[in-house]
């Protein structure tokens, strides 16, 4: 997570030789699937690995959990969440 902090990004590429570092936030949704089962499809082909060693029943409580949290996300535009990164423009002098 250090590379969330603006000042620690400009360093490490000032140190690394880079000049005149930009950093541009960006925030816009991020969009999983059309509807709840489409996007647990889509994460659980992901990260389904993640799920590796549970039981049974532990394996459908998470993903019961899962589909739980993106109805909670879902609306005409389909399950989104928020997303946030760093658009990085540097140069070498």
């Amino acid at each position: 997570m250090s590379l969330s902090d603006p000042v620690v990004v400009r360093g490490l590429l000032t140190s690394a030789g880079f000049a005149d570092v930009q950093l541009r936030d960006l925030r816009e949704p991020m969009y999983f699937g059309r509807d709840v089962e489409d996007a647990c499809e889509f994460v659980s082909a992901q990260f389904g690995g993640m799920l590796n060693g549970l039981d049974e029943d532990e394996r459908a409580r998470a993903l019961d959990a899962l589909r739980s949290d993106m109805s909670d996300h879902h609306s005409s535009r389909g399950v989104c969440y928020d997303s946030a990164a760093w658009l990085i423009e540097a140069r070498l002098p």
